[in-house]
Formats: structure tokens, sequence, C-alpha cells
């Protein structure tokens, strides 16, 4: 099911004592910029790596210490009825390309505001303007979600700016393996199947993913929501990269038939007899993903050894990906 939304964190430090707190840790954090830094420690909480022997998460969080590298974005093209998942809607495809040389597919709806009044907004170049309204917090937030009809669920609130801010945070290792993020205009239609199937009320799909690399990030449907994923949002790309790496190998895992990659990835979790975050748990194909999270998260950080002591069976599986 990919990636499932979540809340925002009920308290946090002062983001300038915060980075104090993590500067051993993430030696990244005071190379990117405040605002950016201080969303992530605002809506993630990052307990020190002694706690990971104590306490479980529901999702793997923190901060990436993958240095960011360069991306390049083309000019739009128009793609009349693209088929986005549960709607059809006119879209425009970028194209992402890395100082690697990995190219990545972005696909957004045009209208950003749907409706007539999103036809007006965007006659007037004010689209941008008016979602970026609908962000803020507050009455003023309240009253730009309510006019441009951001606060349903059927509208999205991720600028392609904020998109591409993700994807070039991203380690090597998924942004191979994506290779077209789809931003949805609506929420995932599944979401009442994996709701059941997972046993969690109300369950809503931040993203998922196809064996054929494309990820799909759906809206959010509160203010608070939206704070806590844009936060979430590059791990959980790392997590979306991880089904798309093992669903295009292993294929899609059938729990009373595994086939031999992922009974090996089922005897290595068995061995460890724990795992990474309690959505781990949800299903093996969710345990890989947040464990290939973990991984990519945290390498090059204490906290990767802290990860590697805890589930070390699966991470040595996770050594030999290139």
């Amino acid at each position: 099911a990919g990636a499932p939304g979540g809340a925002a964190a009920d308290a946090s430090p002062p983001p300038a004592a915060a980075r104090r707190l993590t500067a051993a840790d993430y030696a990244r954090l005071n190379s990117i910029p405040e605002a950016e830094s201080s969303i992530s420690l605002r809506t993630v909480a990052v307990p020190p790596p002694t706690a990971l022997k104590t306490s479980l998460p529901f999702l793997v969080a923190g901060i990436i210490a993958h240095p960011p590298t360069g991306v390049t974005l083309s000019a739009p093209k128009e793609v009349k009825g693209y088929k986005f998942r549960g709607t059809t809607a006119d879209a425009e495809r970028y194209t992402a390309v890395f100082s690697d040389g990995t190219k990545m597919s972005i696909v957004t709806p045009r209208d950003r505001v749907h409706g007539w009044f999103g036809r007006a907004l965007r006659m007037a170049n004010l689209q941008s303007e008016a979602v970026a309204l609908s962000q803020r917090r507050g009455w003023l937030g309240r009253a730009g979600r309510y006019v441009t009809g951001l606060d349903g669920r059927s509208s999205q609130n991720y600028t392609l700016d904020e998109i591409a801010r993700a994807v070039r945070d991203l380690p090597p290792e998924s942004r191979r393996a994506i290779r077209t993020l789809v931003v949805n205009p609506v929420a995932n239609p599944a979401d009442a199947y994996w709701a059941k199937a997972y046993h969690m009320k109300g369950f809503r799909s931040a993203m998922t993913t196809s064996a054929a690399g494309t990820t799909t990030i759906y809206p959010v449907d509160s203010a608070e929501q939206f704070y806590w994923n844009s936060g979430q949002m590059r791990v959980s790309l790392i997590h979306e990269s991880g089904h798309a790496y093992s669903e295009e190998r292993w294929g899609y895992p059938d729990p009373k038939h595994l086939n031999a990659p992922w009974r090996r990835w089922k005897e290595a979790a068995d061995a460890d007899g724990t795992y990474v975050s309690r959505y781990a748990k949800a299903s093996i194909a969710e345990d890989f993903a947040e464990t290939f999270a973990a991984y990519f998260m945290s390498k090059g950080t204490p906290r990767f050894a802290a990860y590697r002591a805890r589930v070390p069976h699966r991470f040595a599986i996770l050594d030999g990906i290139k």
C-alpha cells in the first residue's frame, strides 16, 4: 500500500536548539536552509540512536544524511486526459535530470485548484499564490483552503518546487528505483481496502509505488497532515523506492507462497526477531520498504550502526544492493 499519512508532532524543540542537539548525528543539518530543516525538526520525532533499543516508532523517520544532488527540470509538456489514480485530468509532465546522469519523470495536474475557480486563477496566473495561502496555519490557511477547495479529498497540496527539493535529497539507489513520480489530484481509491487489510481505521495513503517504478503522491486532508508529510516526504520517497526495488526484482510477495528471495527476507526477519517500526509489521512488503528506508536514510550516521544492531540479518541482505 505504500507509506501512510500521519499526524503532526504535538511538541518540538526550537529549531536552533534542535540543530545543536542533533549536530553530532546529522552534520548536514547545518548546511541546509533554516526553513527546510525546521520543518523536519518540528514534524518528525528524532530519538537518539540509543532509543532504538527500547522504542519502536510508527514510521521510520529522521533527517536524511545523504547530501543533495543537483537537479534541473525541463519545460512542462502538456498531457491531455492523463489517467491518474481515481480520476482523469489534464496534466503537465516534467523531466528531472540529476547531476549524476539519472532521470525522473514528474507528472502533476495542470490545475492545482479545481473547477471554474481554478480555471479563473490559472488565467490570472494566481494558482500558486492561492495554494500558498491555503498552506498557511491559522485562520488565513483555513480561509485559503475553503476558497480553493484544498481541504477536500480531491485536491493536492504540494508544489513542483517542493517535489524537486525532495527528490534531490534522495540517495542514488532510490533515484534509480523511482522512474516516474506522479502528484495525484485525488486520494487513493484503494484506501478503504488497505484500511481493512492493515486493520487501520481511517487509513490514508501518503504514497504508493508500482513494480514499474511509478510512485504516486496523494493529497492530504488537513493542514497538520500537510506539515507532517512535508517533513516526512523524503523518507517516504525512500520507503517507496524500496517497494519499487523489491517488486521489480522479487515480485509482489504472496504471503502463502513466498518465492526464494522473499523467503530469504522472511527468514532474516525471523532471525532478527524485531522491526524498525510498527508500520513494518503490517506486511512483509512494508517490512522491506521500512527497513530499506532505515538503511539508506541513516547510512553515514551513528544511527546506521544502531539500526544494524537491531536488524542485522535484514541489513546484511541490503548490503548487496548496488
